[in-house]
């Protein structure tokens, strides 16, 4: 049996095996631990509150928080900083 989505399987298999693939794959390793932190350690996982405008101000004090974390890391561990790999 042949998937209706078959087109779209080979056309994502295509992409997979290009160069701009990888670059993407090594720009999203560098971003999910961050996302994993905020979902696991700081309540990202559901909104708290009720309301679009309450669930984003979660979400814009999280990622604040996590800037700071790692500001301060920086800060007392400067040899933490890393060069982008892209």
């Amino acid at each position: 049996m042949v998937s209706d989505y078959r087109e779209e399987h080979e056309r994502a298999r295509a992409l997979a095996k290009t160069e701009e693939y990888a670059l993407l794959l090594r720009a999203r390793s560098r971003i999910e631990p961050k996302h994993a932190e905020a979902k696991r350690f700081h309540g990202m996982r559901r909104a708290r509150y009720r309301g679009l405008v309450k669930m984003h101000l979660q979400a814009y004090l999280t990622a604040t928080i996590l800037n700071v974390k790692r500001m301060t890391r920086l800060l007392w561990q400067p040899d933490l900083v890393l060069q982008p790999t892209f």
